[in-house]
């Protein structure tokens, strides 16, 4: 006869055989028996699929199958040990550089100080700003310290405390564009739930806040996280349902904001928390103020903003490193030569003896029109080469006209003289510090 202890290793279903029926099997114990009898029956399964797994010490439970095509993935806070959860896609991250790690303005320098003022504001690395209009100082930039499985962080680092006034604000920040955000269906019955997480570190422990801002219907959804163990990384999520009241941009706009709140005032807070709110908030009343403490940090990084209740492994929004960056580029790109005598790229055409003029091609169709220019202030930094490879050095910073799309631009570079009318040049830098910079920012 089968004994009863290879037929409990086995996939067979217990489905009628009773306690007294297995006293006969060879080698049955009574705990064997106990065991046995009506852990692994039939009405233990509801549906084609559904999985018996163990949920403690001699305890079985149901999973439920999931949804076709989901991956069963380990997750210990599950009560099953187990979960299942969609297959990883780029695209699901609605926040671009989650990483921390595509920085095209600061070539990853050093931080920088923070500007103070409702008008100022500075990009850590692409996509992330800080704002900050609360007195005092703060730094602000990107960092090699990062959890396992990360290379970068964004670093705030205060300067002396100081006491917020009830209209300041400190934050780190993404505004999302209203095309990527229009599915979540923001307004109706089918308000998408989302579930953010990410990975902080600070040299401050309690309860932290921030918001998800609803540009168009002027609503925010603060929530809290906690903070346990100083100069810890720990990965936090938290889920916000979707607002069926109020709609977002759907269009090149403002969609949806993150804000990680550095020390707001008390105006620019609010005691509701973990529901939908009219009104802009950065953070809940009462949570840690990081600038009320001299020297204080703040880091994160691995930021994840996607549909659904549960928070799924970490991807970037534009699936590889190159994809994130042409996702980066649609706001904001740099041509930065980083060493001297590099061209640009640019070709151009010599229309007098001391100017010409070339014509920029974006890598990427931007979001709109740019909006800003940006280049060093100092015409050394810039030189023409004409087509007989005479290298000048530009009299003046590049001037720019004529952009009249999203796609191109036309920008102008002058010399004292030299030129030949009718010969083609090439722009370059002269030094390290040459570069140019187009802006389509929200």
């Amino acid at each position: 006869m089968t004994k009863a202890r290879d037929l409990a290793n086995s996939a067979d279903v217990f489905d009628t055989v009773s306690t007294t029926e297995l006293g006969y099997l060879d080698g049955v114990t009574s705990a064997v028996q106990t065991q046995l009898d009506g852990k692994v029956a039939s009405s233990s399964v509801d549906a084609k699929g559904d999985l018996l797994v163990g949920s403690a010490d001699n305890t079985l439970s149901r999973l439920a199958v999931g949804s076709n095509g989901d991956t069963l993935v380990a997750d210990s806070a599950a009560t099953t040990g187990l979960r299942w959860q969609g297959n990883y896609s780029a695209g699901k991250n609605l926040i671009i550089n989650g990483a921390m790690d595509i920085d095209q303005r600061n070539s990853a320098s050093s931080a920088v100080s923070l500007p103070d003022g409702a008008a100022n504001y500075y990009f850590a690395t692409d996509r992330w700003l800080g704002g900050r209009a609360a007195g005092g100082t703060a730094t602000l930039g990107q960092s090699s310290t990062a959890p396992t499985g990360f290379a970068k962080s964004v670093l705030w680092t205060n300067g002396t405390g100081i006491t917020p006034a009830s209209g300041d604000f400190a934050y780190l920040s993404q505004l999302i564009e209203g095309n990527n955000v229009a599915f979540l269906a923001y307004g109706t019955a089918s308000a998408a739930t989302l579930t953010l997480s990410f990975w902080v570190r600070s040299s401050l422990t309690g309860t932290f806040s921030a918001s998800l801002y609803n540009t168009t219907g002027n609503k925010s959804y603060v929530f809290t996280y906690s903070i346990s163990s100083a100069n810890t990384w720990e990965k936090k999520s938290v889920t916000i349902t979707g607002d069926t009241a109020a709609a977002t941009a759907t269009g090149t706009g403002r969609g949806l904001s993150i804000y990680f709140d550095m020390g707001s005032g008390s105006s620019n807070r609010t005691s509701t928390t973990s529901s939908w709110v009219s009104g802009f908030f950065t953070g809940s009343t009462g949570s840690v103020q990081t600038n009320t403490t001299g020297s204080s940090t703040f880091y994160l990084t691995g930021v994840q903003l996607e549909v659904g209740s549960v928070a799924t492994a970490f991807t970037r929004a534009g699936g590889t490193i190159q994809g994130e960056l042409a996702a980066c580029q649609r706001y904001y790109f740099r041509y930065y030569p980083g060493a001297s005598g590099k061209s640009f790229g640019v070709v151009g055409q010599v229309y007098s003896t001391t100017a010409a003029f070339c014509v920029l091609t974006f890598p990427v169709e931007l979001r709109i029109r740019p909006t800003a220019i940006e280049q060093s202030g100092t015409a050394a930094d810039y030189r023409l080469t004409s087509s007989n490879l005479t290298e000048t050095v530009c009299s003046a910073v590049p001037s720019y006209d004529g952009w009249t799309s999203s796609r191109a631009a036309v920008f102008y570079g002058t010399v004292a003289s030299g030129l030949t009318a009718g010969s083609a040049t090439v722009f370059g830098s002269s030094n390290s510090s040459g570069y140019l910079g187009w802006s389509a920012e929200l």
